[in-house]
């Protein structure tokens, strides 16, 4: 069995052999491995990938994060090949792990014709709706944030999806899951700066649920009011352009686990970028303007994992130009580009137009990359020339 992919241009040989139930092992005359015990035993990295022979008698998954090549086998031995003609493949085996997000939301959606999307598109109400959700130890720590930061924190995750999808808040519905101590203090301070949330935004709460937990648990669902909904939507020829700058929220975290030590103004803004986001709603009522603008998403998971979702959504192909991400002024010398590329909850917004933008007063935008006809999924390049591929060690912060 061979499956043919007409982007590949050329083709060096590997062979894969699997056995046993926990060693799974890859061999390639161009790679170099390393070890992540947790999923697999070896992963190589691939230069411009490649022919592979299997032979295994257990289900696995092999998928590729640049050519977008993903495919499940089961008790399969055979051949296949999978290459693009300008980069370098990143092939991953699991046998017996657990699935990634996405490969858990694929399987919801794999079949459905509804777009995958933070927000769902209610065309027969003019509504788009989203969810979030914040646990205690996941999410957050209460050492770190007192409830009314939890309480904002919660709100502005759900507005930053709402305005990304090119609507206004309208109203909401609060589910809590509290823990046997919970003490009444804790949840008077939530609910006064949930409900000052919800005043400033003109967003009710309508409902909602709570239940007994071993922890804290928080979660929000949100409907806004839409004329024209901004999906992940993309053109090739489009410019990719971000709000604002990145790498704030991460170092913010890191000054709390005390991997960095920031001071004076910058500690300010970090700590707060983390613990305190703000959703940009009046930028992205004046982006939704632009008749040009494709699509729209907020970046709440890190430049790398939004822009892979934005992208196979989209069906297109996504370069990222690393050092192209905007950064603040002083962080910039103590976080290299690739570690802001995966700083989550940022909530910024990211989103496809033709290039050319101009700044203008109120509109804090970069341009970070650019759309091609291609394989849906994202590649990342050091610069915009685009003569240097980077492959991340790390994509930021996943749940499995």
């Amino acid at each position: 069995m061979r499956q043919p992919w007409p982007w590949s241009s050329r083709y060096t040989s590997t062979i894969l052999r699997l056995s046993g139930s926990r060693r799974r092992q890859v061999r390639c005359r161009a790679s170099t491995a390393f070890v992540t015990p947790r999923i697999y035993s070896q992963v190589d990295r691939f230069d411009c990938l490649t022919e592979i022979r299997i032979a295994c008698s257990m289900p696995f998954l092999i998928s590729c994060s640049i050519c977008a090549f993903r495919f499940p086998f089961t008790g399969y031995t055979g051949s296949m090949r999978s290459a693009t003609a300008q980069a370098v493949c990143f092939l991953q085996i699991q046998g017996g792990a657990m699935l990634d997000e996405l490969q858990i939301i694929d399987l919801f959606f794999e079949k459905s014709e509804v777009p995958v999307d933070d927000c769902a598109y209610l065309p027969e109400t003019s509504q788009i709706i989203t969810g979030d959700s914040m646990v205690e130890n996941t999410h957050f720590r209460l050492d770190w944030h007192p409830p009314e930061l939890l309480a904002r924190k919660l709100f502005q995750s759900n507005l930053s999806d709402v305005a990304a999808g090119g609507g206004d808040p309208q109203w909401c519905l609060l589910q809590m899951g509290l823990p046997g101590n919970a003490e009444e203090q804790f949840l008077k301070r939530f609910a006064a700066a949930f409900s000052e949330e919800c005043k400033e935004n003109r967003c009710k709460l309508i409902g909602g649920d709570t239940f007994r937990n071993t922890t804290y648990i928080f979660s929000l669902t949100m409907a806004g009011r839409v004329r024209r909904p901004l999906q992940r939507r993309a053109r090739p020829g489009d410019a990719i352009y971000m709000t604002g700058t990145a790498g704030l929220s991460l170092a913010g975290m890191k000054h709390l686990t005390g991997e960095m030590k920031l001071t004076g103004s910058l500690q300010k803004r970090a700590l707060e970028r983390h613990l305190a986001p703000v959703a940009r709603l009046d930028l992205a009522r004046k982006l939704r303007k632009m008749p040009d603008l494709h699509g729209m998403m907020d970046l709440s998971d890190g430049l790398l994992q939004d822009l892979e979702r934005f992208a196979r959504a989209a069906g297109q192909r996504f370069h990222l130009h690393l050092h192209s991400i905007p950064c603040d002024d002083e962080l910039q010398p103590l976080m290299p580009a690739l570690e802001r590329a995966i700083s989550g909850e940022e909530y910024e917004l990211v989103f496809c137009a033709p290039a050319g933008l101009q700044q203008a007063p109120g509109f804090d935008i970069t341009q970070i990359g650019r759309v091609i006809t291609g394989p849906p999924g994202l590649t990342v390049f050091e610069d915009s020339s685009e003569g240097k591929i980077v492959i991340p060690e790390s994509r930021g912060f996943e749940h499995f």
